[in-house]
């Protein structure tokens, strides 16, 4: 793989393998992407994974969820796998199909169902060759923030601390393993390169089985012991819908893949994390529980 990808980035180049090429991006300004215009394809995961800072500041969350992704757009022109969010569905209930007409309920998802009305509009008029848009649920793997769930976990069995979760976790979770999520990114631009039309495609990437987030500390608790408190009380915006994987499924027979065992997954790298590093410092037990998905798999690439 390291002959065909290029890993973009912006300060920390080190975080990148050196078998892989590195291509420095600064998409703050809009001659920072000049350098990828002569890429054939991209993977595009940039933008704001926190829904606290949404709620703080908006005006932060709208510049990283759609201003980045024009500025990328100034100068890619060719194939872009775009991984969303399943923000866009707030303010709905039950199993989604990725057709559903809705305006979202929160600003994440604003700037997320804003982002997505871009990039389909602008390779409707050919600035795009082809766009496939993933809506991820939440990932988890290596590169989280301290203040994530399982990184909050951690430290809680790290520590002796204790982790104090709101609305009873009631919320859906429907994680995937951040590598896992990566391959399939990696498969659909390979499947676009092959596609000889143009294709606009809207795929939902969650787990088919429905797991809320108390499940998933449970899950972890009988990994490594830690204190825990599900918390009575309405979450601010608490997550009632996952997303149909019907068309996911189709997707990965043609692939050659599978779900993963989600529980073994969540249980493998509960495991790997008492070995890391990066903690959450002390005072940081309560976990006000984040409604995102995660973008820490990749800067953007170049499939070269």
């Amino acid at each position: 793989m390291g002959d065909s990808f290029a890993f973009s980035y912006h300060e920390h180049p080190e975080g990148i393998k050196d078998c892989f090429t590195k291509v420095k991006v600064d998409l703050s300004t809009p001659e920072g992407a000049v350098h990828l215009k002569e890429f054939p394809s991209a993977i595009y995961v940039v933008g704001n994974s926190s829904a606290a800072l949404s709620r703080k500041e908006p005006w932060r969350d709208l510049e990283m969820n759609v201003q980045l992704l024009l500025n990328f757009v100034r100068h890619f022109r060719g194939n872009l796998v775009y991984l969303s969010s399943q923000a866009v569905y707030y303010g709905l209930e039950g199993k989604l199909r990725e057709e559903v007409k809705h305006v979202p309920v929160v600003p994440h998802g604003i700037s997320k169902r804003v982002s997505e009305e871009y990039a389909h509009y602008l390779a409707q008029l050919g600035y795009i060759e082809k766009l496939w848009t993933f809506r991820l649920r939440y990932a988890f793997g290596p590169g989280e923030q301290p203040r994530r769930l399982m990184p909050m976990c951690n430290w809680a069995a790290t520590t002796g601390g204790k982790v104090h979760i709101h609305g009873m976790g009631k919320s859906l979770m429907n994680p995937l393993p951040s590598e896992w999520v990566g391959e399939v990114l990696m498969k659909a631009a390979d499947t676009l390169d092959f596609e000889r039309k143009r294709v606009i495609n809207i795929t939902n990437l969650n787990h088919p089985e429905k797991i809320t987030v108390a499940q998933m500390v449970r899950v972890l608790a009988g990994e490594r012991d830690f204190d825990y408190e599900l918390e009575a009380g309405e979450e601010e915006w608490p997550v009632r819908f996952w997303g149909d994987t019907e068309f996911l499924a189709k997707q990965l027979k043609t692939w050659k893949m599978k779900f993963p065992d989600l529980k073994e997954s969540l249980r493998k790298r509960f495991d790997e994390m008492r070995y890391e590093h990066g903690v959450p410092k002390k005072g940081s037990e309560k976990l006000h529980h984040e409604q995102h998905d995660k973008r820490t798999i990749l800067e953007p690439i170049g499939h070269g």
